[in-house]
């Protein structure tokens, strides 16, 4: 790639980049307000943002680091068929949680991002049919020269698969996922006085 379509790419990538510093997700995390922690993650895509009222409840965030390695783990994107090499992340959803987010971060250099996204797949039961054979419950896709990118999911209580995956088979790099859940807020129990 050369000339103005590589700088295209690094311009696209320096905007993501910028944002993303100023936001870091600690491994875990409980939030009582769910808007901050929305801020602070960011998409590729647009996010209606709803009052603190219209979603009540705590976020808890897991981070799962791993690594695309070339002729390993690096597989491309559902178009080719290198595609189940890419790592499958299990992670489950509670019967409490109300929202998920689910984003895929590279740590490669800013001018060196590879276009990203990945697929959710229910976990199969009892040895039944492979998450790479199925249709994903959700995905972040088209594929992005971003350093992050997310998407919230309604998700029902089970266990899942995150694919994440570059575009392209055997590009690699080091990537950490997010798992983002949002639960109801306990009730405080009132003190009685005597």
């Amino acid at each position: 790639m050369q000339g103005p379509e590589r700088r295209d790419k690094r311009e696209r990538c320096r905007k993501h980049s910028s944002v993303l510093r100023s936001s870091v997700t600690p491994a875990l995390r409980e939030s009582q307000d769910p808007q901050s922690d929305l801020a602070e993650m960011t998409s590729n895509q647009p996010v209606e943002r709803a009052s603190k009222d219209a979603i009540p409840g705590v976020w808890e965030t897991l981070e799962l680091k791993g690594e695309w390695k070339k002729r390993n783990s690096a597989g491309g994107s559902r178009n080719f068929p290198s595609y189940h090499r890419n790592p499958a992340i299990s992670f489950c959803v509670p019967i409490n949680a109300q929202l998920v987010k689910v984003a895929l971060r590279q740590h490669n250099q800013e001018n060196l991002c590879h276009a990203i996204g990945f697929h959710v797949y229910l976990a199969p039961v009892d040895g039944g049919l492979s998450p790479f054979l199925q249709e994903p419950c959700a995905a972040c896709i088209p594929h992005s020269h971003s350093l992050e990118v997310s998407q919230i999911c309604d998700l029902a209580p089970g266990q899942y698969f995150v694919v994440p995956s570059t575009y392209l088979p055997d590009q690699e790099g080091k990537f950490s996922i997010f798992i983002s859940l949002q639960r109801p807020r306990g009730n405080l129990s009132r003190v009685r006085r005597h």
